[in-house]
């Protein structure tokens, strides 16, 4: 049975959507669209709906499409930050701390040869993982509840390969075809993104919900849920979809 719809949500724009304890339809093209707590977006045509926060609303309905869930790989699920500052201070005898990196721009701390570094082959593969951020990937594939794909941006061919390698050591059983290499996300269309890059959040907080992964050079946004670990992400997709 379909939804009656009082507003669509088109082109970005805020408005509200009534619904009911039923499947929902997207009216532009016919998919099943689970009901929601709050808001979602038809993946196939992107419409994008909200549904408010009214009485009668259900969370997501594993019988449909699973949340498709959306990691950043580096200083998300790898320690690259930490693993490039131990490179380089042995390199160079500098003394550079995580703490003091305030800003995207890695060349205000490190110059260009900072940044040549992890374009080096064999530097992604020696990145050692975040705390216990495999054992999570591997709790939510496991719970059959989400889709779970890694969004990385590469900088060299050779990069993505090694970031296959890298799963092959942390997380073997992990899909490889999961993997996704794109540095513009906000063209892949996912239902909540964790990345610790504050303009990609801002880029794809009209069309997913974001989660910012705690790092020094994003300490001053506030505009989004913070998390320090991976583990932490667990409770807020429960909260949100179930």
């Amino acid at each position: 049975m379909e939804t009656n719809y009082d507003t669509l949500l088109q082109k970005g724009t805020a408005k509200t959507v009534a619904c009911k304890n039923e499947r929902l339809l997207c009216p532009t093209c016919g998919r099943a669209l689970p009901n929601r707590r709050k808001y979602t977006y038809c993946p196939d045509c992107g419409q994008y709906l909200d549904y408010g926060s009214g009485d009668g609303v259900q969370k997501w309905d594993v019988r449909y499409n699973r949340p498709r869930v959306l990691f950043d790989m580096d200083d998300c699920i790898n320690t690259f930050l930490t693993h490039l500052l131990a490179v380089y201070n042995e390199r160079t005898g500098a003394h550079i701390k995580p703490s003091e990196i305030k800003d995207w721009d890695l060349t205000k701390y490190l110059g260009e040869y900072g940044l040549s570094i992890f374009k080096e082959e064999g530097f992604f593969e020696g990145i050692p993982e975040k705390k216990n951020a495999t054992r999570t990937l591997k709790k939510l594939i496991l719970s059959a509840d989400y889709d779970v794909y890694i969004i990385t941006a590469c900088t060299t061919n050779h990069e993505l390969e090694e970031k296959y390698k890298w799963f092959d050591k942390y997380l073997p059983e992990f899909n490889k075809d999961r993997i996704i290499k794109c540095k513009e996300k906000e063209i892949i269309r996912g239902d909540v993104l964790i990345d610790d890059k504050v303009e990609n959040l801002e880029k794809c907080s009209p069309y997913m919900r974001c989660i910012l992964f705690d790092m020094p050079h994003n300490r001053e946004c506030q505009d989004f849920p913070r998390v320090k670990s991976l583990a932490e992400v667990v409770p807020l997709l429960k909260e949100w979809f179930y």
